[in-house]
């Protein structure tokens, strides 16, 4: 067996491969059959990602992860490798195997209980496995209940994972990890090593409850798998048979959301959940998913050294809304401003996360002149600042729609490096763009025709024709390469899809067939589920009509 090596190294705070600071941003494997192992990591790295994690790994898995690490390096991704939950304890399998690869990220053992018993077992499972293997990083997945320093002190990276979806009152809780990583900072003891945060497990698609409520249709894309991995993973037999329509997981303004509020919390990584959720049967599809966390990672690549090394600032902020946050990074004498849109309702998004205007205050202390930039796509443009007597910076941050980036600079050369990074990789982010405003355009499309077939919701014809005009100019101006006018089209006819989304969610919400089923609760909350929420209501009515007569 080859001698164990590793490109990953752990430096304090920061992840570097190869010696530059590497900020891990990637998705999981699970159920992608050997066959199309390289299909699926070739379509993750040309939509820029780095990482990826991997299958369960026990030795009954052995073959297939042998196949998935040659495919790891034949594409140029890292590899974190999921031990499996069913068999604890077998770490020495995974260096002996897989140690003296190159594309090995790190290893994430299997979750422990929080008490002293799950603690013993983690450090006899860490030891063994760095007896085989001195150099690659070794954690779990950790949550606030694990508030002995012991655990902190025993992980090479701080992995935070985001506790199971729950049903409480009749509603479906998303989990969100930024939220972990706040109360697990709370209970880290003050002499805490500095490790790098991972957020791994990001949801995008659907959890078990879910499905056990059975919300959805059958799923041709589930029927896909080979029979093999039912043998692998015992509960895909569960996921074949339950009923289900589209993976149904957030949308893709909550899932760019959820990942910048973990970017905003300073972790230096984040694993989407599984890979196979971004899939799907036409027109049920996660694809629309999938491109947002492709834009995701065109952003995260440009701004890479303020993710992967840059530090948290402590400056008061001030955006002039009560719904828009702000963080600030600093890499060097420059400082990253990141713009959030706090669009999280009690059951659904619910606004239009769009603002016209932004003014953006803040503390400056410093003697040297700072110039603002805005650097979202589809490119960057120089802000006019104005500085008080009291030193207050303050300048207009321009129309935002859920998130936007500000870099605040002494100088000239970093914001130009950047902007034209922007500039090259604007024409791959453009089509990204159009292709999600035709998948959703698709999927809206099909559930506002079974809507006005069954005399329910709200009539969006003229709001969808609205969208495909926009559809239709956008994809004109592909054609005749200009691209942010492309890019820019193509987000206005996201917004429009999310409006029209708004308003057949509230009237379900404001429908009276919910009030003593809990399946009707949830599918009144989705906007895919409507069409059964209301043929299901009006046979509830019916039904209850008929024993009242």
């Amino acid at each position: 067996m080859p001698e164990a090596s590793s490109r990953i190294l752990v430096d304090r705070s920061v992840v570097r491969l190869d010696g530059r600071p590497f900020f891990t941003f990637g998705t999981r494997l699970y159920l992608t059959p050997q066959d199309r192992l390289r299909e699926a990591l070739a379509t993750m790295i040309a939509a820029g990602f780095n990482s990826v994690g991997s299958p369960p790994c026990s030795p009954g898995t052995l073959p297939l992860l042998h196949d998935f690490f040659d495919a790891t390096e034949a594409t140029n991704l890292m590899a974190v490798l999921m031990t499996d939950q069913r068999l604890p304890e077998h770490g020495r399998y995974l260096a002996e195997n897989f140690s003296h690869r190159s594309s090995l990220h790190s290893y994430v053992l299997s979750p422990r209980s929080p008490d002293k018993n799950g603690l013993n077992s983690f450090l006899r499972e860490r030891d063994t496995l760095r007896t085989k293997d001195l150099f690659h990083p070794i954690s779990i997945p950790i949550n606030a209940r694990h508030t002995d320093p012991a655990w902190f002190q025993a992980q090479d990276i701080h992995t935070i994972s985001s506790p199971p979806r729950q049903i409480v009152n009749r509603r479906i809780i998303q989990p969100r990890p930024a939220m972990e990583i706040g109360r697990l900072r709370e209970t880290m003891p003050a002499n805490a090593p500095h490790r790098p945060i991972l957020a791994t497990d990001v949801p995008v698609g659907i959890g078990d409850e879910e499905r056990l409520l059975g919300l959805y249709d059958d799923d041709p894309w589930v029927k896909r798998f080979p029979a093999r991995s039912t043998e692998w993973f015992p509960w895909l037999a569960n996921l074949i048979r339950m009923p289900r329509r589209d993976f149904l997981g957030p949308d893709p303004e909550i899932l760019r959301l959820q990942v910048y509020e973990l970017l905003t919390m300073g972790v230096r990584g984040i694993m989407l959940d599984f890979y196979e959720m971004f899939g799907g049967q036409a027109p049920y599809t996660g694809r629309d998913r999938f491109l947002e966390a492709a834009q995701l990672a065109q952003e995260i690549n440009v701004f890479q050294d303020f993710f992967a090394e840059g530090q948290l600032t402590t400056h008061s902020i001030e955006t002039g809304h009560p719904r828009l946050g702000a963080s600030m990074i600093r890499h060097g004498h420059d400082s990253l401003i990141l713009l959030r849109m706090d669009g999280y309702e009690e059951d659904f998004f619910v606004d239009e996360a769009y603002m016209e205007r932004t003014e953006i205050s803040i503390a400056h202390e410093g003697g040297e002149d700072l110039h603002a930039w805005r650097m979202d796509f589809p490119m960057a443009r120089k802000l006019d600042i104005h500085k008080d007597s009291v030193g207050t910076l303050r300048f207009l941050a321009g129309p935002l729609e859920l998130t936007g980036l500000i870099l605040l600079t002494p100088g000239s050369k970093r914001p130009q490096e950047l902007a034209d990074e922007i500039a090259g990789r604007l024409p791959f982010v453009a089509r990204l763009a159009l292709q999600q405003l035709e998948v959703r355009h698709a999927k809206i499309s099909l559930i506002e025709g079974e809507l006005r077939a069954l005399g329910a919701g709200i009539d969006n014809s003229e709001r969808l024709n609205s969208v495909y005009k926009i559809l239709r100019d956008a994809r004109n101006a592909l054609d005749a390469n200009d691209f942010a006018t492309c890019h820019e089209m193509s987000r206005a006819g996201t917004r429009r899809i999310r409006q029209l989304v708004k308003y057949q969610v509230a009237r379900a919400l404001a429908s009276p067939y919910h009030e003593k089923s809990e399946l009707l609760s949830c599918l009144r909350m989705n906007y895919h589920t409507l069409p059964r929420f209301y043929r299901d209501g009006a046979q509830e009515t019916a039904r209850a009509f008929t024993d009242l007569t």
